[in-house]
């Protein structure tokens, strides 16, 4: 009875401390994270949600998954922090044994400032009330410090080398309460200035003649101290004290730190018995939080320096060395089972693999590595089957409970059954070495074993495997018989599902789906006609009557993880999906996705989920079993914040030194530097940086773009112009939480673009156009008053012309007036005869006179063709009766060369010239000559067996042509004249 009652008590105490720790979860970071020293004494949350630690070596900035570093030996600044504290403007500063720091946000640094006023070197602490006044307390006194400027308040206050942390609080009033080295309490009234003291060992009737090590204050603006073996609470109102001794039996205990959480519980951070949880109300211990070395999820070390609670009540406390423990409250409805030392309440390895609930209620746990363990949820206890108890081997694939209520088991290389009665298992022999990866019963007779060499037919009144088939074909982890169809649903590894029907105790293959898929699981959902199938690309939505996949869920769908093992549907119609980064909760009706963020992310196993008949659900991992009581579980969302974190120009080496910039923010930049990489972050310390990011940028992006959990994003020569980049950031649930944060980003044109070259460019091209129109207008006018004056002279020269041959004519006239008279006077016949033919030759000159000058003032004769025509009437008429023989070469029948009429006519006299020379001067039978034209030419070869001296008027009227005379042997001369004037 003795042995009976231990047990139980152990059992007991085991149960309390498996219950306390499993209401928390633990995630710790040190050193291998980021931070700078593992001593972490004062931390302080800003207005954007960092996470500020100070330590030994440097100040920390944490968001939840970064950290960045200030002040360390690492840049060779490493300094001592003491304090720190925001104020109402949102500047950062820091306290430090070499003075105070403020934080720079433009250049990513802290800086020393320079005060107005100067404050004397050493040692100064720096703080803030709830209201975020700030203060500097100096070696010297106690100063405000309000818009960069410092005042001194008093100087009974001083800051003591011999404290660096809780030892000064403020109430919600404003005072300022500190503790001093002599282990007094002395209040100071800001609106008074006054310094009252309490617990003087002198005078004081609050003495208690104790040593304090801490001090701080709760919401209904008690005090509380804390020292060796007590806790006071001083109500400095009504003058009341409460001492609570030995909150420990008989264990020495030493308070470091207070800090109140939003239940109005005091978490008490002790020097070895690590944090105990304080019930003020009822005067008594809640819980005691302790390092459990068998227990992953517990406190990393028991002595605790320092205590801070934030707004999502998470609870950051330093386990002096070792770093932080961010402790999180989680739901009862969670439960983990894992190896541990004590073989009665934990499980013989980590890894999980197989589930199964039988008749008692009892969880058949099959292990990677250590065989089965037997779990009952009602006690907590469990109990261990290897091969000793009759397993073939202690790897275990899959754990089955068939229609009879049997708990069967497959292992690496064998087929057991379990046997009530004799509590152990009874192994069968297969047919060929393989590994069973796969149970299915099908009837209470008939059970299917899927193999990875083909699919067996296990008999199970007679206990033995009765045929093989399908020998190549490799079977997968999911499996699902449609009793009503009397189909099978078999995976094949990495290939999708076959469907067999079911005849006869044979297998007929008749389909083939999923074919792109490995298929890790199959499950046939309440909901008639569908089946949902796990698979490494997505939740898969399948209509069971006409096969047809209906929708394949992804990550933008609302997916945390897209490699999922298992699905398990509650009492409530929820689909959970155990993945390879945590459990996700899916509502099948609203489409919803949300991440169990209560259970730590894990990576799950397939073929290792189970749904109880009480509506339990369990899933195995790698790194243990977890149970969840849906019925019992409130998921709730937390506060988080999207930040940005930089800018980085295209081109910056490595990215370093990013542009600061904050939401709001309007960021200008050239448009050279339109490629470039937004940073940012999410400000969450429960997701270990799990939170999925959305943007948009407006202007460019066409829609919402979700990243997951990047959280970068590079824009490629974005075109000048103006743009909003929106960001929002995921709780680790899912949930589109944080605010938008909106970045305005303009791009600079290039100069081509902006809208002073637009303008010099319209300006210069209505320059050009006017120029070119003003010259195009004056080159024209000029050739109008060109062809205008050109027209004036010819008309001149025809008018002149036309006058010299009417002076002619008119000589001619009056000669010939005068012969017809002489002619009238005759008697003679002869003589009138003589004088009447002297009358008809003049009038045939005058006609002809008056025929040139009328083809000389004819414009429409200004061509090639009519002097060519009147050169050869005049030959016939100078020429032929003489008998002088002249050639004319044809003229081509579009020569349309121009030739004003004053050139005619000098080209004609010139002509006559030569006709009157040839037929005087030259040998008539001898002489030849020939014509040709060309558009700028006119050419006359002259033959003569003589060769005599031209007349003086001949050349002079060459030379006025401008034309040219080549004489060569043979008496042969070559006239040309051009035909242009």
């Amino acid at each position: 009875m003795r042995i009976i009652y231990v047990t139980i008590l152990l059992f007991a105490l085991s149960a309390g401390q498996v219950s306390a720790q499993g209401t928390y979860r633990f995630r710790h970071v040190g050193i291998e994270d980021g931070l700078s020293q593992g001593s972490v004494y004062h931390m302080m949350k800003d207005s954007r949600g960092y996470l500020w630690m100070s330590s030994q070596d440097g100040v920390n900035k944490f968001n939840g998954k970064n950290f960045e570093v200030y002040l360390s030996g690492a840049s060779g600044e490493s300094t001592n922090i003491q304090g720190i504290a925001e104020d109402k403007e949102g500047q950062i500063w820091i306290g430090s044994h070499k003075g105070v720091y403020k934080y720079d946000r433009p250049t990513n640094k802290f800086l020393q400032p320079g005060f107005t006023k100067t404050i004397p070197t050493g040692s100064v602490h720096v703080f803030s009330d709830r209201d975020r006044n700030t203060y500097l307390l100096t070696e010297t006194g106690l100063f405000s410090l309000h818009n960069g400027r410092i005042k001194l308040l008093t100087d009974q206050l001083a800051y003591s080398r011999s404290q660096f942390n809780n030892f000064i609080t403020t109430t919600p009033d404003g005072d300022i309460w500190l503790l001093t080295p002599e282990h007094e309490v002395i209040r100071y009234a800001v609106k008074t200035q006054k310094t009252i003291p309490y617990f003087s060992r002198s005078s004081s009737s609050f003495s208690t003649g104790s040593d304090f090590s801490c001090i701080s204050s709760d919401r209904a603006g008690n005090v509380w101290i804390g020292g060796k073996q007590q806790l006071i609470c001083l109500e400095y109102n009504t003058q009341k004290t409460t001492v609570h001794t030995n909150l420990l039996q008989d264990q020495g205990i030493n308070f470091f730190d207070i800090a109140e959480d939003l239940h109005g519980k005091l978490w008490l951070a002790t020097e070895k018995n690590g944090i105990i949880i304080f019930d003020p109300r009822k005067g008594k211990i809640a819980e005691h939080i302790q390092h459990e070395d068998d227990i992953a999820n517990s406190l990393k070390f028991n002595e605790v320096s320092e205590i801070f609670i934030d707004e999502n009540n998470d609870v950051f406390a330093n386990t002096d060395p070792q770093g932080i423990d961010i402790i999180t409250s989680v739901p009862s409805a969670f439960t983990c089972y894992t190896y541990g030392k004590n073989n009665n309440f934990n499980l013989s390895g980590y890894s999980i693999r197989g589930l199964a609930e039988d008749k008692n209620a009892d969880i058949w746990i099959g292990t990677e590595l250590t065989g089965i363990n037997r779990l009952s949820p009602n006690t907590g206890q469990v109990r261990h089957y290897t091969t000793a108890n009759g397993l073939p081997d202690n790897t275990i694939r899959y754990v089955l409970k068939d229609q009879a209520d049997r708990i069967w088991v497959a292992t690496l290389n064998g087929f057991a059954l379990y046997l009530p009665d004799a509590d152990r298992f009874r192994k069968f022999e297969l047919p060929n070495f393989c590994e069973v990866s796969n149970l299915l019963s099908v009837d209470n007779s008939l059970m299917l074993l899927i193999t990875n060499k083909g699919i067996m037919f296990f008999d199970t009144h007679k206990m033995q495997v009765i045929k093989t088939e399908k020998n190549s074909f490799v079977g997968g982890y999911a499996s699902y018989f449609d009793e009503k169809n009397q189909l099978i649903y078999i995976a094949s590894r990495y290939r999708g599902v076959e469907v067999f029907q079911l005849s006869d105790n044979k297998l007929k293959q008749i389909r083939k789906l999923f074919t792109n898929y490995h298929v890790l699981d199959l499950h046939h959902s309440t909901t008639e006609g569908l089946l949902w199938a796990a698979t490494d690309q997505g939740l898969v939505k399948l209509n069971i009557l006409n096969n047809s996949i209906i929708k394949t869920y992804h990550v933008k769908d609302g997916l945390h993880h897209e490699y999922i093992y298992c699905i398990q549907q509650d009492k409530s119609g929820n689909l959970w999906l155990s993945t390879n980064r945590g459990l996700t909760r899916f509502n099948p009706e609203s489409e919803r996705f949300e991440f169990v963020k209560e259970i730590p992310p894990r990576e799950y196993n397939s073929r290792s989920s189970l749904a109880t008949a009480s509506g339990d659900l369990y899933f195995g991992s790698t790194r243990g079993l977890d149970r969840i009581r849906p019925r019992l579980l409130s998921l709730r969302r937390d506060k988080v914040s999207a930040h940005f974190t930089g800018l980085v120009l295209d081109g910056t080496e490595n990215g370093s030194n990013p542009k600061q910039i904050a939401a709001d923010d309007t960021i200008q930049l050239s448009y050279s530097d339109n490629t470039f990489t937004l940073k940012f972050t999410a400000t969450d310390f429960r997701s270990a940086g799990l939170n999925r990011f959305r943007y948009f940028m407006k202007g460019y992006d066409k829609d919402t773009i979700y990243a997951g959990t990047l959280d970068q994003v590079r824009y490629a020569r974005l075109p000048a112009g103006e743009y909003e980049f929106q960001l929002q950031a995921s709780d680790l649930g899912g949930n589109w939480v944080s605010a938008v944060r909106k970045l305005s980003i303009v791009i600079a044109p290039p100069f081509w673009q902006t809208w002073w070259f637009l303008f010099l460019m319209i300006l210069l091209f209505a320059g050009v156009i006017f120029l070119s129109i003003r010259t195009y207008l004056n080159q024209k006018l000029l050739a109008q008053r060109i062809e205008s004056e050109k027209r004036i002279s010819l008309e001149r020269e025809r008018a002149r012309i036309a006058r010299d041959m009417n002076d002619s004519l008119g000589s001619e006239l009056f000669g010939l007036k005068l012969l017809g008279q002489v002619a009238m006077h005759q008697s003679n016949k002869e003589d009138t005869n003589s004088y009447l033919q002297r009358i008809v030759d003049t009038s045939r000159t005058i006609s002809d006179q008056i025929s040139e000058v009328i083809w000389i003032t004819d414009s429409e004769q200004d061509n090639a063709e009519s002097l060519w025509s009147y050169i050869k009437k005049n030959a016939d008429i100078y020429l032929r009766p003489s008998g002088v023989s002249y050639h004319f070469a044809d003229i081509c029948e579009n020569e349309t060369t121009a030739i004003s009429g004053e050139r005619r006519h000098e080209i004609l006299n010139f002509h006559k010239l030569l006709f009157s020379e040839v037929t005087k001067s030259f040998n008539l039978g001898n002489c030849k000559l020939s014509f040709n034209i060309s558009p700028s030419d006119l050419t006359i070869t002259l033959v003569n067996a003589e060769f005599p001296n031209l007349n003086l008027p001949l050349l002079q009227s060459l030379k006025k042509l401008r034309g040219s005379l080549s004489s060569e042997p043979e008496y042969l001369y070559v006239f040309n004249i051009p035909l242009k004037d």
